[in-house]
C-alpha cells in the first residue's frame, strides 16, 4: 500500500495537491540511500544459489493457480456475511481469504525448509531504508503531477483499505483489520509474489543477475493493485517491490520481505492515524 493518492470509500480528501517539506525531505533521503546503495557494490544481485530445487516452475505455478482460486472462494464467502461496503464484510472477506490460503503457505515452508536464509535482518534493513523513501517519494512527485494533470483525485491516503483507518472507530475490528493488513497481507503476497512467482520469471528470463526478474515481477505486482490504487500509489508498488525482491534475493528467505512489507503497511497505517494529531 501506498500513503498517497486515493479518494474513494470515504478517504478524507484534500483540496489540492503541491510538494511540502516532508515530500522533500523524503526524496531527498531517497537520492542518498540510492546513491549509497549503488556506490558501496550493494546493487548487485547475481542469481547464483538463488532458485530452490526443491519448487519447480511448474510446482510454483500450481501453487499461484491454487493461491489465486482459493483468494476467490474465500473472498466471495466473507462478502456474503455482511453488508456491502462495511467494515466487517471488509473483515470478513480479509479474514476466510488469509484462512483460505494456510493449505498453500504451509506447503510452501514445508518445499522449501531445506534451504538456507542469510543475512535476512541485515539485509531487511538496507531495502527498507533504501527502497522504502524511493517508494514515498515516486508515489507522491507523481500523485501530484497527475492530480495538477487531472488523472486522479488529491487524498491523503493511496490505497482504499486505508480509507477505513480513517473513518472507523479505533476498536476490535480495527485492530483485527491491522493484523489482517500488515502479517497476513505481507505473508501471502511475498510468498505468492517473491517466493512463487520471482523464481517463474527468472526461469524464463534466465542470466546471472536477478535485476531483469526482479522488475518483470515489480510489474505484474504492481498491476495486480489497479483497483484499490490509484496510478501513483501503483507505481510507487513497483518499486516497493524492487526492494522485496531484492531483499528475498540476497537473504535467501521471504522472511526479510515479510517484514519489510508489513512494516510498510504498518508505517502507511500510522501515517492515516497521525493525520488526526
Amino acid at each position: 500500500m501506498s500513503s498517497t493518492a486515493q479518494g474513494s470509500g470515504g478517504a478524507p480528501v484534500v483540496e489540492g495537491a503541491s510538494i511540502d517539506f516532508s515530500l522533500i525531505a523524503v526524496t531527498i533521503l531517497s537520492l542518498v540511500t540510492g546513491f549509497l546503495f549503488i556506490s558501496q557494490g550493494q546493487s548487485q544481485l547475481e542469481q547464483r544459489g538463488y532458485l530452490e530445487p526443491s519448487i519447480t516452475p511448474t510446482l510454483s505455478l500450481m501453487l499461484i493457480g491454487s493461491m489465486f482460486v482459493l483468494n476467490g472462494i474465500g473472498g466471495m464467502i466473507g462478502q456474503q456475511r455482511a453488508a456491502d461496503g462495511t467494515l466487517l464484510q471488509f473483515l470478513w472477506m480479509y479474514g476466510l481469504v488469509m484462512v483460505s490460503q494456510l493449505p498453500i503457505i504451509i506447503a510452501y515452508a514445508y518445499l522449501r525448509k531445506r534451504s538456507q536464509s542469510r543475512h535476512i535482518l541485515l539485509t531487511s534493513v538496507i531495502a527498507f531504508a533504501v527502497f522504502v523513501p524511493l517508494t514515498q517519494a515516486a508515489a507522491g512527485l507523481l500523485h501530484i503531477t497527475f492530480v495538477n494533470l487531472g488523472i486522479e483525485q488529491a487524498s491523503v491516503v493511496g490505497h482504499s483499505t486505508l480509507s477505513f483507518f480513517s473513518i472507523e472507530p479505533f476498536g476490535l475490528q480495527v485492530v483485527l483489520l491491522i493484523l489482517f493488513v500488515t502479517v497476513g497481507t505481507a505473508v501471502i503476497e511475498e510468498v505468492m509474489y517473491r517466493g512463487l512467482l520471482l523464481p517463474i520469471v527468472a526461469s524464463v528470463i534466465g542470466g546471472r543477475s536477478m535485476w531483469k526478474a526482479s522488475i518483470a515481477t515489480s510489474i505484474i505486482f504492481a498491476l495486480m493493485h489497479i483497483g484499490p490504487a490509484q496510478p501513483s500509489a501503483i507505481a510507487g508498488l513497483f518499486f516497493l517491490s524492487l526492494g522485496l525482491c531484492y531483499a528475498r534475493v540476497k537473504s535467501g528467505s521471504v522472511l526479510s520481505p515479510i517484514l519489510i512489507h508489513a512494516l510498510f503497511n504498518a508505517m502507511n497505517i500510522a501515517f492515516v492515524y497521525s493525520m488526526d494529531l
